[in-house]
């Protein structure tokens, strides 16, 4: 009796299924890195979008002559917009790809909270490894 298994939605004989196996895996692992690698250009343009809009907003209500109540609700919706943008750019670095660990070269996956709140100069964190328990800056990763 020849035996079968199903590996993403395809038929696969068991006496080809580790080297199948091991195919499919590397192949979604680079999906995977390609998918975060867009999600980061997502996230710059994004940011750029939100500190944009948020700057627009501010000139319009600045320079231009308008009642109180206009400029309060244009520096609140810039306002709104510019942190809704930003803490979804904060979200996307947090669950694309993964940090490095500078001193343990430990790879994981921070905490939004963790990334929201650590100090950071561009994709460097300053953050505690989960693994080593000490702080230091670490880096942004694409592949594990």
């Amino acid at each position: 009796m020849e035996c079968k298994i199903i590996l993403r939605w395809e038929m696969i004989d068991m006496a080809d299924y580790t080297e199948e196996l091991e195919q499919k895996l590397l192949e979604a692992k680079k999906e995977k890195e390609e998918a975060d690698k867009r999600l980061l250009d997502i996230e710059i343009v994004l940011g750029w979008v939100s500190i944009s809009t948020l700057l627009v907003f501010t000139f319009v209500a600045e320079f231009f002559t308008m009642q109180p109540w206009l400029i309060v609700s244009l520096l609140a919706i810039g306002l709104i917009i510019f942190l809704i943008g930003i803490l979804n750019c904060i979200k996307i670095e947090q669950v694309a790809g993964y940090y490095e660990c500078q001193k343990c070269n430990h790879k994981y996956v921070p905490t939004y909270w963790a990334v929201l709140w650590a100090p950071h100069f561009n994709r460097t964190r300053y953050m505690e490894c989960p693994s080593c328990k000490e702080k230091s800056w670490q880096k942004k990763v694409i592949s594990k």
